[in-house]
């Protein structure tokens, strides 16, 4: 033990004493297992840097409370049987991302200048962020699986407000030391319904179920029986034609159509805590946003055969050889290594896929999109090749990047994305304390979500995305958005033709629920509308349509209105104009009226300049 001051017991924050270690101290007395290094001047790089090398690295509890830092000390990593750390009464902001220590059970981070925490500690029991600067709880903390004990009194803590996923998790712990007198705001407004007591604490529930996905397959096969019973033959006709073309004439142009979706629907990775500029809400929650169908343009009757789709990889569909990942050199390009690869916990799962928050080579946070073990098919997999050949050399800063891929046999073949850390769209806007009103921040997004559109229809042919909508949108530690899901993208082909009834019903273009096969890139910008308006009313879209006699509309009926012009997404009074009427343009009922996205840009922007100036 090495105290500065007068006394071992008691400390004043800042008051440290200078000193000086030797070469060898302590390094070699293995049976030392606790070290206390309070009140003492650690603030150089320099000092903190030694440490590795007097310490022994067999150390179970490090105590540097008081040492001035004001960083998280990466270099504890070094000490791999480090099992409680001590670093309270000190100046830290962050920790972030990559602060690695898998051996981590206890931390006390008490009385700091905190407002960010998105580490992961996968072992961690304890955690103590008593007195620092948070206005919301640290997302990361939900995905802390192990975590039994929670500190967090005397934060500038906003509101009680959590999400489902949030109260279960708060709820499990053995303890947390939170009462509503710790936030700025009370729960008053919150309907009783959706009051919950957490320990202590009494919490309002932020999040609605949503139902815009997991009724999109039955809604789909209702409208369409509705809307498209007419068209039955002529799909069946034009269905006929097309295997027989394909089976007589090779594919020649872009091979990368993805014709299952799997992802959909989830809200993946988690949100950072609030800091100084960007998003101060963090409501960010790692559930599913609820599982979609997937969607698919051949029958899946779970048998372990299936009809070959189309790869751009260097085996031929007319090869007799049985493909395989390890000849596939397209992919073999993209592999990184699996060992490499640290699962830290599920944060998303759909239908047919789940997702992975991994550590990459004991640093690097990542998303690792899997299938489902009970859902992996032939055909899925194959799918699943598709999409991350399709991704792979996407490069936009508004679209989620691939970082690789890894497989140890063929069915557990997993796509490695960056990891957004403040969720998605959605996230954002159910949650309280976002901007109520168009913002320069949410005018950003809106340009941010534009210009990765204009980037996929900028492709020959045309990438369609086919499937935007808020919970495909990410935002990044720097609160840029990011599209992703790409699982129900394809190529626009050259017969003009497309899958019908594919993406989110709410969100969809009227010719795509109408059942037709001849539509664009326009249906992207139709949906960009309606992402337009929930970033305007912060709700689904079309949620509190009511029908004559006052009862909210199911979805059959409100896919059949915008099917036939009837019904588009409402916005605010308080939305400004030019806004409104670009987005109208989106919604027109005909595709070759609505404009292009490069224009749409273009008319955001200049919006976004005049809404600057009136500030």
């Amino acid at each position: 033990m090495v105290v500065g001051g007068t006394s071992i017991n008691s400390s004043l924050k800042s008051k440290v004493a200078k000193v000086t270690f030797g070469s060898d101290v302590i390094s070699t007395q293995m049976n030392v297992t606790n070290v206390v290094l309070n009140n003492l001047d650690l603030s150089t790089p320099a000092m903190l840097q030694q440490l590795p090398v007097v310490l022994p690295t067999t150390l179970h509890k490090l105590s540097l409370a008081n040492t001035l830092l004001t960083n998280f000390p990466t270099m504890v990593a070094n000490f791999t049987s480090l099992q409680s750390l001590d670093l309270a009464m000190n100046y830290i902001t962050e920790i972030v991302a990559t602060a690695a220590l898998n051996s981590l059970v206890n931390m006390s981070l008490h009385n700091n200048n905190l407002n960010s925490f998105r580490a992961v500690f996968p072992n961690l029991l304890s955690l103590d962020l008593t007195d620092n600067n948070f206005t919301d709880t640290p997302p990361s903390i939900y995905i802390h699986y192990s975590l039994k004990e929670l500190r967090m009194k005397r934060n500038p803590l906003a509101s009680p407000w959590f999400t489902r996923h949030q109260v279960d998790f708060l709820s499990k712990l053995t303890f947390l030391d939170l009462e509503n007198s710790d936030f700025t705001k009370s729960i008053a407004g919150c309907s009783s319904a959706n009051q919950r007591k957490v320990h202590a604490l009494t919490v309002c529930i932020s999040d609605s179920m949503d139902d815009d996905d997991a009724t999109t397959s039955y809604v789909f096969a209702t409208v369409g029986a509705i809307v498209c019973g007419i068209l039955v033959l002529s799909i069946v006709t034009f269905a006929v034609i097309w295997i027989y073309r394909r089976q007589v004439r090779p594919s020649k142009h872009h091979s990368k159509i993805v014709n299952e979706s799997y992802f959909g629907g989830l809200s993946p990775p988690l949100a950072r805590s609030p800091v100084d500029k960007g998003y101060r809400g963090g409501r960010r929650t790692p559930v599913s946003g609820g599982p979609r169908f997937c969607s698919s343009d051949y029958e899946d009757d779970g048998s372990t055969y299936s009809p070959r789709i189309s790869t751009r990889s260097t085996h031929s569909n007319n090869s007799s050889t049985a493909y395989s990942l390890w000849n596939d050199e397209e992919l073999l390009s993209l592999q990184v290594k699996y060992d490499e690869i640290e699962d830290i916990g599920i944060i998303g799962s759909g239908a047919c896929g789940i997702v992975w928050l991994i550590k990459y080579r004991g640093s690097q946070l990542l998303a690792s999109k899997r299938l489902r073990s009970d859902q992996i098919t032939k055909q899925r997999t194959q799918a699943f090749i598709e999409e991350i050949k399709m991704v792979s050399p996407f490069n936009h800063p508004n679209v989620v990047r691939l970082i690789g891929c890894a497989w140890t046999i063929e069915t557990d073949l997993q796509a490695l994305f960056e990891y957004m850390e403040n969720g998605d769209l959605r996230d954002y806007l159910l949650d309280p304390s976002s901007p109520r009103h168009w913002s320069q921040e949410l005018l950003q997004l809106a340009v941010d979500i534009i210009e990765a559109l204009v980037y996929m229809h900028s492709f020959t042919p045309p990438l369609v995305h086919r499937d935007l909508k808020s919970r495909n949108i990410m935002l990044s530690d720097d609160m840029k958005a990011k599209v992703t899901d790409f699982g129900a993208s394809r190529y626009k082909s050259v017969d003009e033709t497309m899958t019908a009834a594919v993406g989110t019903g709410r969100w969809l273009a009227p010719e795509v629920i109408s059942g037709s096969s001849k539509y664009d890139q326009s249906v992207d910008v139709f949906s960009f509308g309606v992402v337009l308006s929930e970033m305007d009313t912060h709700t689904i879209p079309y949620d509190n349509v009511r029908s004559t006699n006052g009862n909210r509309l199911n979805d059959i009926a409100i896919l059949q209105f915008v099917a036939n012009g009837q019904l588009r997404p409402k916005f605010g009074a308080s939305c400004p104009p030019e806004l409104r009427m670009l987005a109208e343009r989106c919604f027109d009922q005909d595709p070759q009226k609505r404009p292009p996205a490069h224009v749409v840009a273009y008319e955001l922007r200049v919006i976004q300049r005049s809404h600057y100036m009136q500030l």
